[in-house]
């Protein structure tokens, strides 16, 4: 399956063209979020037991290696992004399921028990995310920043959404409503949705992109570039890498911290309080505030996130250093802390995440943003690879010590 015909056109509103690429991007990271929310219980009912949140870390990279290939593959093969994220679509659909069956599952390896399937299924569930990163944006990228931004606040918001049926399940609170089996069940419509909205755009939207203006220095109206194949003159590797730097770097730095709070964070606030409460907050403001980043910006749009970023360095090492110093007999008023710098954290991150592959469309020639898109998507995916050895190595080494 390939893009629809360049010459059709769409006469969908511009909110239905958003709502349908934000239900393709819900399912990226929605079983990496539906995980974490679950973490209450799975460190209670698994036998890693605190242990399962580094595990789910370090399983979701180990997923990296399918986004990697497949980065590879389109490179150098006409396999085109549709066809992909199919595949991917159904893929999550199978993977549902079968942590809805086997999450409780577990193995004796060397006289202990092992949540073996648990363990496979949080690297598909990373592979999906990985693979969605380094799919799903260059194929929103040739349709233009609205369609990039809707997709984006999809992967961003699932975690909303999801947080709300966390909030109604309580996992961890002394009264659950319902089980991790029933939680993973109540995701397969979503993932049903997603695919009809798949192809409700390959049949009906019109592959153009459409250019906002960052700032004042850029033209004030609007510009629509559309791609033809007269149009289809590639630039070189190294010339889109240098015309794209900048968010390339960028995705790749603030990719680390982001998984290295994400792997640390637990240990923290649980350092300061036995409250497990605590890490339900913890996981629920996160992906909460990640989504309102990524919807803001539908808002605001700005070509460099230096500031943004130093903002995120000092509430990265804020959590870092607390982990450090943490101790039980300090007051709970520290975890609470934890949570609130990690809330604000995921916020700036979400917005700096889907401003990075909007920049994009303004930075190389419409013939080449899928391609400058794949690029960062890589970048975010080896990023996330280094903060997640990073987390591993101090969680094992140090925490658990």
């Amino acid at each position: 399956m390939s893009y629809p015909d360049n010459n059709n056109t769409s006469n969908l509103p511009s909110w239905v063209t958003f709502f349908l690429f934000f239900l393709v991007g819900t399912p990226g990271w929605m079983l990496v979020n539906a995980l974490y929310l679950q973490l209450p219980i799975l460190m209670i009912d698994t036998p890693e037991s605190y242990g399962i949140a580094a595990y789910l870390v370090v399983g979701i990279q180990f997923g990296n290696l399918l986004g990697f290939f497949c980065a590879i593959l389109q490179s150098y093969t006409k396999l085109r992004s549709p066809s992909l994220i199919i595949v991917i679509l159904l893929f999550t659909l199978a993977v549902d399921v079968l942590l809805g069956l086997k999450w409780e599952s577990t193995v004796e390896i060397g006289g202990k028990e092992r949540s073996i399937w648990l363990l496979v299924l949080l690297v598909c569930s990373g592979g999906i995310g990985s693979l969605s990163t380094v799919v799903m944006y260059p194929f929103a990228s040739v349709y233009g920043t609205l369609q990039i931004t809707g997709l984006s606040t999809g992967m961003g918001l699932n975690g909303f959404f999801l947080s709300l049926l966390a909030l109604l399940q309580s996992p961890g609170l002394d009264q659950e409503r319902f089980g991790v089996s029933m939680f993973f069940y109540i995701l397969l419509s979503v993932i049903i949705l997603s695919i009809v909205a798949l192809f409700v755009i390959l049949l009906l939207e019109r592959r153009t992109v459409k250019v906002e203006p960052l700032d004042e220095a850029r033209p004030e109206e609007e510009r629509s570039l559309k791609i033809t194949e007269e149009e289809e003159e590639e630039e070189s590797t190294r010339s889109i890498i240098t015309s794209a730097i900048y968010p390339i770097i960028n995705q790749a730095y603030i990719s680390i911290m982001n998984y290295i709070v994400l792997g640390l964070s637990s240990y923290v606030v649980t350092g300061y309080t036995n409250d497990s409460s605590l890490i339900f907050w913890l996981t629920f403001l996160g992906v909460l505030f990640g989504a309102i980043g990524r919807f803001a910006t539908l808002k605001f749009s700005i070509s460099n996130l230096n500031l943004i970023t130093l903002i995120q360095v000092m509430l990265f090492s804020y959590v870092v250093v607390l982990g450090f110093l943490q101790h039980k007999e300090l007051h709970e008023a520290w975890g609470w802390s934890t949570v609130a710098a990690n809330a604000l954290f995921m916020g700036l991150y979400g917005f700096a995440d889907t401003t990075n592959y909007n920049n994009v469309c303004f930075l190389v020639r419409p013939s080449s943003i899928e391609r400058t898109t794949r690029f960062v998507g890589v970048s975010n995916q080896v990023g996330a690879c280094i903060g997640s050895l990073v987390a591993f190595a101090l969680v094992m080494f140090y925490f658990e010590a």
